[in-house]
């Protein structure tokens, strides 16, 4: 339970002071004014104190404040010892004395009146209030920016968000938009200029070099709470413009039309691999350390991701503080609804799944880990078997982290199309295709069983993802030929951890929708072909092209300035295989 007093004495050399409490709804009324007396008490004395310090100042004295003050300790500290001020009752609604026995459930009600001392307070249960309020370390022109926000007893939609920008004179807008500021603005009005009530702000390239503030008031019906107030650490830079994903956007400037979806996959580089010395100096060493700092790639991402308008996102590499602060609550505005599956183990990032309420309705979810799926699921026996078999193989596979994120969505616009969207990210390294070979098998084995489940409904099937596979590999021979025979090269990529008579086979016709493009991995030292969208039961539209080769090579390998990941999204539009024919279109 949480209890909201305001402090507003008479004496205008006190100011007016917000006490918060949160105490279980259980406890006695007597023990919570208890605590409250104390809490409000110290306050009382610290402000007095220093009221009657500057009257001292004056008067070489400290003068007796008769309304409230008894005496001075030792030490000059101001006492409240009067009985009539340590007094603290608590008066219903109908001034009636409320019996301290209660419980502070039944105690506290709306409108009541604490009394303390000469001190009256107006009993405010449960209002609105601002939990977290917060905006980017880094601000940039010509992206937006989404607040952190948080509220509770209301709803973020309910509440008054003002955006200010500072008011600088001509010779400050001068100094250079990169500087470090010497301070932040001031927080009196006249430096402040409201330039938006939008939730969201998008600065604009005359507003380079200035802070901006964010306030926001909560609301609920007519009952006001207290409005809080951000000032950004530092001023608005240049954005990048002209970036090769807003070329991809003109291809994807409407919403797509009742019958069809639009899907994106996009490994988006987890800051947990890109924050790091080995990253900077090895991985990506032709990276500026401040492009691969998430809190400026973030704002490419998230431009990026909502510039596709697509229907399902499927996302890998998704730290969870990511998925959390940042694409669920932004997305959510766009009507979009988001599932993350996190990696088996510690760590901290897994695959993220974004779907467009008003297409899509979300029926339930099937993820699985993938090495749990192999060890618990009796029909992967004869496999453990054989693998068991090489210690090596086994214990590398089985210590893998990946899963696949499997959700089943029904359509709204015809409640008798169904659609199971499974995203995962296969194990990456370059002399382990006999891993990915298997973790492929297992992850289709698991989808032709779950559609076999629930082949009552005939669900359609996007399987897609960063598959760490070349358009040679074995993968793709499973994939779309339906097997791979136990003498395929790939077994043989891990040398001693070969396994003989590893048969695999299944059952689901799927297409490649994205095709095999030149790649969609591009770093120092490699690049390849490893993103893909695989379907069933669907009929593939329009590809979205992706960036040229000189737009992805203009500044060395990606990620840079003007690409926020090492790897490209990919996305194709699809419509229901009644509606329409065949046709791939890259």
């Amino acid at each position: 339970m949480k209890l909201n007093y305001n402090l507003n004495p008479e004496d205008p050399n006190l100011s007016a002071r917000v006490f918060n409490f949160s105490r279980p709804k259980s406890e006695d009324l007597e023990k919570a004014l208890s605590r409250i007396t104390a809490s409000i008490s110290k306050e009382v004395n610290k402000k007095l104190f220093k009221l009657n310090k500057k009257k001292n100042k004056k008067n070489s004295d400290i003068q007796e404040d008769n309304s409230d003050v008894d005496s001075v300790n030792k030490n000059g500290r101001v006492c409240v010892e009067d009985e009539n001020v340590l007094k603290i009752e608590l008066y219903n609604i109908d001034n009636e004395l409320v019996d301290s026995k209660l419980t502070n459930k039944e105690a506290w009600v709306q409108g009541s009146y604490l009394n303390l001392g000469n001190f009256q307070f107006k009993v405010d249960l449960n209002p609105p209030a601002v939990t977290e309020l917060s905006l980017p370390v880094v601000l940039m022109s010509g992206y937006p920016i989404y607040a952190n926000l948080s509220v509770e007893f209301t709803d973020t939609k309910d509440s008054d968000i003002k955006w200010y920008v500072e008011v600088k004179d001509s010779n400050s807008l001068n100094e250079s938009t990169h500087a470090k500021p010497k301070k932040i603005p001031k927080r009196s009005p006249e430096n402040w200029s409201l330039v938006s009530t939008n939730p969201t702000f998008l600065p604009s390239d005359v507003q380079v070099g200035l802070h901006i503030k964010i306030t926001c008031q909560p609301k609920n019906g007519e009952r006001l709470g207290e409005e809080v107030e951000v000032i950004s650490k530092h001023p608005i830079i240049e954005g990048p413009i002209n970036c090769p994903f807003e070329k991809r956007h003109q291809h994807t400037k409407s919403l797509t039309s009742e019958d069809r979806f639009r899907v994106i996959s996009y490994n988006i580089l987890a800051d947990l691999y890109a924050d790091s010395d080995f990253s900077r100096s090895f991985l990506f060493p032709y990276c500026p350390p401040q492009f691969l700092d998430i809190n400026y790639r973030k704002q490419l991402l998230i431009k990026e991701i909502i510039g596709y308008n697509a229907d399902l996102i499927c996302l890998q590499e998704v730290d969870k503080k990511i998925f959390d602060l940042e694409l669920q609550p932004i997305l959510e505005k766009l009507d979009m609804e988001g599932l993350m599956k996190m990696k088996l183990g510690e760590v901290a990032e897994g695959c993220a799944t974004f779907f467009r309420r008003s297409k899509f309705k979300y029926i339930e979810s099937y993820d699985i880990g993938l090495a749990e799926y192999l060890a618990g699921n009796d029909s992967n026996k004869d496999i453990v078997d054989k693998i068991s078999k090489n210690a090596k193989f086994f214990e590398k596979f089985t210590s893998r982290n990946s899963v696949l994120q499997t959700t089943l969505f029904q359509s709204h616009s015809d409640p008798t199309n169904f659609l199971i969207v499974a995203t995962v990210h296969l194990y990456f390294h370059p002399r382990a295709s006999n891993i990915r070979l298997l973790q492929s098998h297992l992850c289709i084995s698991y989808l032709q069983t779950l559609i076999e489940r629930i082949k009552n409904i005939s669900p359609s099937l996007i399987y897609c993802g960063d598959l760490n596979a070349s358009s040679s590999s074995g993968v793709h021979e499973y994939l779309l030929g339906k097997e791979v025979s136990p003498t395929h090269a790939d077994w043989f990529s891990g040398g001693e951890e070969y396994v003989p008579d590893l048969h695999l086979k299944h059952e689901l016709d799927l297409i490649n929708a994205t095709g095999f493009s030149r790649y969609t991995n591009y770093v120092g030292g490699f690049n390849g072909c490893l993103d893909y969208i695989y379907a069933s039961g669907l009929n593939a539209l329009k590809v979205i092209p992706l960036p040229s080769h000189e737009e992805v090579t203009a500044h060395t390998a990606l990620p840079n300035q003007y690409f926020p990941s090492d790897h490209l999204a990919v996305g194709c539009e699809f419509a229901w295989r009644s509606d329409s024919k065949m046709n791939v279109d890259e």
